[in-house]
């Protein structure tokens, strides 16, 4: 088989948040383990998977090497140790979720090279970069025509490649309430009896009240994420018989309002990244996943937050617009809509438990999305 080279600026191992970049760098790595002979090279920052393999030890100067699930994962201590990683690892394909300009400082050109666009990579000044490529993607097919609509000089370069979208796919078996992993009961869209035990659990944990709807908000606390709207709307939410759950860290105007609030307003911030194997209990107790993002490139969360029956209170920006429908989510233009049609789910049972099921029935995988980057890897 040939050599599958992933670079990511981030990654599960080195101890990232279950969102973005680096999720999708590993779990799509797992996905074409058996297609490839795959390696991601990414930063090591010391995290739990790095930690609990058996295998790992240092390769040489700056990076050390570990295994997970059939892929070879190279963590470089900083980035000048990228390019040694890369060459150690001699790639026949080169598929780069991090710099744009990691192609021209290799001394050997793989055989093929693309590179994925991310928001956290794009920009005007990049078409240099990215000439060097022989394919360029990005991780939806609604990222893709929003940057392709943009009247800028990076749309205008897109428009003259083979410029598309593959939508991200999670890893099912890893987030399975089937399997109960991380969770005090295991449940499934035929037998839901589970949740009710990991939203009791979840309340226990940190003091929340059982009798509301929790609504969770999970990531950076910045504006394309849609904070404004979540934090004007918490005291909206408790009057409309929810509780507001909110998670991370960002922008310090966010924080500092937070920081300002109390339990009694309706609210519970919980200021550090929770670590990627704590999101799941909380995913599995919490009632809905608010997501109202202005930006979004894919939305990896609300496809993870639907394989636990929790439902996804989502617009449908970028990428979201390729996952997400009235079946499994609450659509929303704005977070003003969202408390009372949470409110309305939430105590009409008949219509919730429907919701959930076809929320968990819906195969957000790999096996359904990795075929798009076989084909671009071929």
């Amino acid at each position: 088989m040939k050599n599958l080279v992933i670079c990511s600026n981030e990654s599960i191992v080195s101890g990232a948040f279950i969102t973005g970049i680096g999720e999708v760098s590993d779990s799509l790595a797992i996905a074409l383990s058996k297609n490839y002979n795959v390696t991601v090279v990414c930063p090591d920052g010391n995290g739990r998977i790095a930690n609990f393999s058996n295998t790992l030890n240092e390769l040489f100067d700056g990076v050390r090497c570990c295994t997970f699930l059939g892929v070879r994962f190279l963590l470089i201590a900083t980035k000048e140790y990228e390019v040694s990683a890369i060459e150690f690892a001699k790639p026949d394909i080169l598929l780069n979720f991090g710099d744009i300009d990691l192609i021209n400082r290799l001394e050997n050109r793989p055989n093929r090279a693309v590179c994925v666009l991310d928001f956290v990579n794009e920009g005007e000044d990049i078409a240099d970069g990215l000439s060097q490529y022989d394919e360029i993607i990005t991780v939806s097919n609604g990222y893709a025509q929003t940057l392709l609509s943009r009247r800028d000089s990076l749309s205008s370069f897109l428009q003259t490649k083979n410029f598309r979208g593959i939508t991200n796919g999670i890893l099912s078996g890893i987030f399975s309430p089937e399997k109960g992993v991380m969770l005090p009961v295991k449940y499934s869209h035929d037998n839901l009896g589970g949740k009710a035990v990991c939203k009791k659990r979840l309340c226990e944990q940190y003091g929340l009240p059982y009798d509301r709807y929790i609504a969770v908000m999970m990531g950076r606390l910045i504006e394309t994420k849609g904070v404004d709207g979540v934090i004007d709307n918490i005291r909206n939410i408790y009057e409309n018989g929810g509780y507001t759950l909110i998670i991370g860290n960002g922008d310090e105007k966010y924080m500092s309002r937070l920081d300002k609030m109390k339990r009694s307003d309706g609210v519970l911030w919980l200021k550090n990244k929770v670590s990627p194997p704590g999101i799941i209990p909380i995913l599995a107790g919490a009632d809905f996943l608010l997501y109202p993002s202005l930006m979004e490139a894919c939305g990896l969360m609300p496809m993870t937050a639907c394989r636990y029956g929790t439902i996804p209170v989502t617009t449908l920006n970028g990428g979201l617009a390729d996952n997400m429908n009235d079946d499994i989510a609450i659509i929303i233009s704005n977070m003003n809509e969202a408390p009372s049609l949470m409110k309305d789910l939430y105590f009409d049972n008949d219509r919730l438990i429907h919701k959930q099921k076809e929320a968990m029935k819906t195969d957000f995988s790999w096996r359904t999305r990795k075929q798009g980057y076989l084909e671009v890897l071929q």
